[in-house]
């Protein structure tokens, strides 16, 4: 029986202890999934990329015919930072999975070690899904995605207002190699106009026009 579960905050490594099974610690950070971060605001820009999208086409049900919008992209450097990234988030089996390779040890030990770690208080389980209320915070650089839309017939209907939608965080964390390089995004971003995500394509529609209209892809 597993009597003890410890962990240090802001770690990723969980320590179990049991009288009969000794002593086993856990880095959980290689089954890790990103979560938002924490990043400070920071005030430096410079631009670093940019792009003409094109044209798309819109229908909506508040005007006839067609409106069709172009639009710019920019990338800017916001500088250094740390970005949040939750220790785990997962199914409870690839968990146990995750720990029965990582300690060497049967599917029933480990089931033990996530039992305690759920009994601790540490891990909460939603559904299916298993989550570590630790994190590890890692050295990134931090970018801003701004998407600049104008009607293509009067290109003086634009909005710059809002047009920073989102932010992408590139792993410079040299303490963590299996992390060195990876991105993470958050909020809509260039990734997201590559995939038509239609909530992008909606959102920036209003800022231009001030109703709504639907992307014909």
């Amino acid at each position: 029986m597993i009597e003890t579960c410890e962990f240090s905050k802001d770690s990723t490594v969980i320590t179990v202890s049991s009288n009969k099974l000794g002593k086993y610690t856990f880095d959980a950070k290689d089954s890790s999934e990103a979560d938002k971060s924490s990043a400070a605001n920071l005030s430096r820009q410079s631009l670093v990329d940019s792009d003409y999208l094109g044209t798309t086409k819109f229908f909506g049900t508040t005007f006839s015919g067609y409106r069709y919008m172009e639009t710019h992209w920019e990338k800017y450097h916001l500088g250094s930072t740390s970005y949040s990234k939750r220790t785990y988030v997962g199914t409870m089996a690839a968990f146990i999975a995750a720990i029965s390779v990582s300690l060497g040890v049967g599917y029933y030990i480990a089931g033990s070690v996530a039992g305690a770690i759920v009994s601790a208080g540490i891990g909460l389980i939603i559904g299916d899904t298993l989550n570590i209320n630790t994190s590890i915070h890692l050295s990134s650089e931090k970018y801003s995605h701004k998407f600049i839309s104008f009607d293509a017939i009067n290109p003086r209907m634009y909005n710059t207002s809002s047009n920073v939608t989102g932010y992408e965080y590139r792993i410079t964390d040299i303490e963590h190699q299996n992390e060195l390089d990876n991105i993470y995004y958050e909020g809509l971003t260039r990734i997201d106009y590559e995939n038509q995500v239609t909530q992008l394509f909606q959102s920036m529609f209003m800022n231009v026009y001030g109703i709504n209209g639907t992307p014909v892809f």
